[in-house]
């Protein structure tokens, strides 16, 4: 018996990797082009800094909660947004728990499962033959002009600058930035699903730029059966009830007499969609998708790489209250 069930799990392997190679999926890297549009809640404190500024796409209905939506964004002239891709295994069996090779070179990464900084979609639990993937490169831009009633509909290819600095977006290693790792997996209609974790900087014209720590996880649950797809991958809430992510400013700087610091939160990531495989003469129909996708809540929460620091100074503390103790122990036996 157990004989047979090897030789059915090997008939399996080998199904799947015919498959694989039928319908055109083979490890290395794809190159697509991508459009991408977000919009960013403001925290009180910046909003002067905002309001009387007509540079920018902005909205603030109610007062105190300004919303500032970015137009379309496409890939920066002559480049194309890099995703890396595994070849096919199985997740949670090897290579899996010891990393994968994604890409090819000089697009490629290790994945381990340590790497993904979000919770899985629920669907990516279990056993599952899957194709790791990262974006090991992204660099969209935008040039914008002065109408302020736009509120991020009008789709900005190639119009010409009015902004000192366009709106940019990147992320990936390729970029020197953290991995945004991802995975692709079977449906039960023999199409895929697909999920990446995406760390990205974020240029805001006349205000600077952005950062998010906790990942920021967009997924589609079918991607069709033929890769790169042709999709919109939209900004999932994972963990359940995480709501919106966080962005901070990487820079101190100041405008309209607010200040900020380095690693001062801006406001909350609430909506984020990435289009795979859309151009510029998409736009319209890319942008129409994301108007579909809801805002994630707003949860204040501790950022991921702030709960290691917590961790430290609880220990920090004990081991000083331990070192006051002993010490006062050591002057009453003296």
């Amino acid at each position: 018996m157990t004989q047979f069930i090897r030789k059915a799990s090997l008939m399996m392997l080998f199904a799947f990797a015919f498959i694989w190679q039928a319908l055109g999926f083979a490890p290395g890297h794809d190159g697509l082009y991508s459009l991408a549009r977000f919009k960013i809640t403001v925290l009180p404190k910046f909003e002067p800094a905002m309001n009387t500024d007509f540079g920018l796409y902005w909205n603030n209905t109610p007062p105190g909660t300004l919303k500032l939506t970015s137009p379309v964004l496409h890939d920066a002239p002559g480049s194309q947004t890099i995703i890396g891709l595994s070849d096919l295994i199985t997740n949670s069996l090897p290579p899996d728990p010891n990393g994968v090779l994604v890409g090819d070179a000089p697009y490629q990464t290790s994945v381990f499962e340590t790497d993904y900084r979000s919770t899985k979609p629920s669907s990516f639990t279990g056993s599952y033959p899957e194709i790791v993937t990262d974006v090991y490169k992204m660099n969209l831009t935008a040039m914008t002009d002065n109408n302020p009633g736009h509120l991020g509909d009008s789709c900005a290819c190639n119009q010409p600058a009015n902004l000192p600095t366009p709106w940019a977006l990147r992320a990936g290693k390729g970029n020197a930035l953290p991995l945004c790792p991802g995975e692709v997996k079977e449906t039960p209609l023999n199409h895929w699903m697909s999920f990446f974790d995406i760390f990205c900087e974020i240029d805001v014209p006349t205000i600077g730029t952005l950062y998010n720590i906790d990942p920021l996880l967009v997924a589609n649950d079918d991607i069709g059966n033929v890769l790169p797809p042709n999709v919109v991958y939209k900004h999932e809430d994972t963990p359940a009830g995480a709501g919106a992510v966080p962005i901070y400013f990487t820079a101190p700087g100041s405008k309209n007499s607010v200040s900020w610091v380095k690693g001062e939160q801006f406001g909350y990531i609430t909506l984020a969609g990435h289009g795979a495989s859309f151009q510029c003469a998409d736009c319209a129909t890319f942008s129409a998708a994301v108007d579909q996708i809801p805002e994630l809540p707003i949860h204040p929460r501790v950022p991921a790489t702030s709960v290691w620091g917590l961790i430290g100074l609880g220990l920090l503390l004990v081991g000083a209250a331990f070192w006051i103790i002993s010490r006062k122990r050591a002057s009453t036996v003296a």
